[in-house]
C-alpha cells in the first residue's frame, strides 16, 4: 500500500485527508513540526501533502530534507486562495502541485490518484522536468493559478490580481505571455 505523509497545523485538516484517503493508502498525519520532520527523515513516502504556511516550518526546509533522502517524492502544497503565490514559489522550488482549501473530496482523490497510480507518466514528467522542463512546468502552473483566480472573480482582472497579490499590470502581462483570454 502506498504511503502518504500529511503535514498541516490544523488537526481537522489532517483528519479530513485521513478519512478521504485511508481506504486506498497508508496515511500518516502530523500537525507537529518536529514530528513531521522526524517522519520525513525516518520513512520513505510515496507522496507528501504539506501545508504552505505552517508555524515554524516552510517548504524550503522540507525540500532540503527531501532532496537528501528521496528527491523523486511528489509534494502537493495545501494552500488557500490567499496563499497561491506561496504555492507558486514552492512549485518553482520543486513541488509537484497544489490543492486549495477548503478541500474538495473529489479533487483530492483525483489528484492523489493521478500522482500515485500513473507511475510511468510521473517518471516521464520527472525526466522531462530534470531535462529542462522547469519553465514549462512553472508556466503550466501559473496558467492554472491565474485561470482559477479569474474564474473565482468572474473574469474581473483587478480582483483576480488582488487575490494573487500581484499588480493588474503584472497579471495582464502574464495573461498575454501565457495566452490566457
Amino acid at each position: 500500500m502506498k504511503k502518504i505523509l500529511i503535514v498541516d497545523c490544523e488537526d481537522s485538516v489532517c483528519e479530513s485527508f485521513s478519512v478521504i484517503l485511508s481506504s486506498d493508502y497508508s496515511i500518516t498525519a502530523s500537525s507537529d513540526r518536529e514530528q513531521a520532520l522526524r517522519a520525513l527523515e525516518n520513512n520513505e513516502w510515496d507522496l507528501i501533502i504539506l501545508d504552505a504556511i505552517m508555524p515554524g516550518m516552510d517548504y524550503s526546509e522540507v525540500a532540503g530534507k527531501l532532496k537528501k533522502n528521496k528527491p523523486e517524492t511528489p509534494v502537493l502544497m495545501l494552500t488557500s486562495s490567499r496563499t497561491l503565490k506561496i504555492a507558486a514559489d514552492a512549485v518553482k522550488q520543486g513541488a509537484t502541485g497544489y490543492i486549495t482549501k477548503p478541500i474538495d473530496v473529489k479533487e483530492v482523490q483525483a489528484v492523489v490518484g493521478r500522482l500515485l497510480n500513473e507511475d510511468k507518466k510521473n517518471q516521464r514528467q520527472n525526466l522531462e522536468f530534470k531535462k529542462g522542463g522547469l519553465l514549462k512546468t512553472v508556466e503550466r502552473f501559473e496558467k492554472e493559478i491565474i485561470s482559477a483566480a479569474l474564474a473565482n472573480n468572474n473574469g474581473v482582472q483587478t480582483r483576480a490580481a488582488k487575490e494573487l497579490d500581484i499588480s493588474r499590470r503584472v497579471l495582464k502581462y502574464k495573461m498575454d505571455k501565457l495566452n490566457i483570454r
